[in-house]
């Protein structure tokens, strides 16, 4: 998993985690993002933001297809898969380069439909590395999703975003408001949860 880090939520309990250990834990990021696919996670208050770090990989050359994914928001009636890659022609992506997933509702959906389609157009054999764009605070549960799902032969890449609706919390600032704290401490518990579950696989 090249650079990610490794300790495991399993070891101790929530609460007795210090700053450090929880940013250590939560903020996944790849320096060298060069990868066969990049998979965009669709979120309805930052697709654009998801597209245009998606896009930013593709025009440099990093990625070859993008694959975005996200079902139908049950207030609009729009799937936020479809708008992303109508997005992703805007920003200059050639729609033959972008694979449309439009049914997940959630991280694990988006994973496993993303990975049928993959298998259908692609071939998950053909398949060495991917790279996940996704907000900053999601990166690590995304690959821990990914790792539980996706053949074990392929790399896993977090290419994560800080996103303005969610303040702009980052690994660096996260801890100093409570909006922050919030939004990565339900992370961890939703890590928790999922694992308990077995939804998910520790990196």
């Amino acid at each position: 998993m090249g650079s990610i880090p490794t300790p495991s939520i399993t070891k101790f309990r929530i609460k007795d985690m210090t700053y450090k250990e929880i940013t250590e834990y939560i903020f996944v990021e790849n320096k060298n993002l060069n990868a066969d696919i990049a998979f965009a996670f669709g979120t309805w208050n930052a697709y654009k933001e998801s597209c245009r770090k998606a896009a930013e990989l593709y025009k440099q050359g990093r990625v070859q297809k993008i694959i975005v994914s996200g079902g139908v928001n049950p207030k609009s009636g729009l799937a936020e898969g479809v708008l992303m890659a109508e997005e992703m022609q805007k920003l200059g992506v050639p729609k033959k380069d972008v694979l449309i997933e439009n049914r997940a509702s959630n991280t694990l959906e988006n994973v496993l439909f993303t990975r049928e389609i993959l298998d259908r157009r692609i071939g998950l054999g053909k398949i060495k590395v991917i790279v996940v764009v996704v907000k900053n605070i999601h990166a690590r549960r995304a690959l821990m999703t990914l790792k539980k799902h996706m053949p074990s032969g392929i790399e896993l890449k977090s290419a994560p975003y800080a996103s303005d609706y969610y303040e702009n919390v980052t690994k660096e600032n996260w801890h100093k408001t409570e909006s922050g704290r919030t939004l990565v401490m339900h992370e961890l518990e939703k890590i928790q949860k999922y694992l308990t579950k077995g939804d998910i696989s520790e990196l």
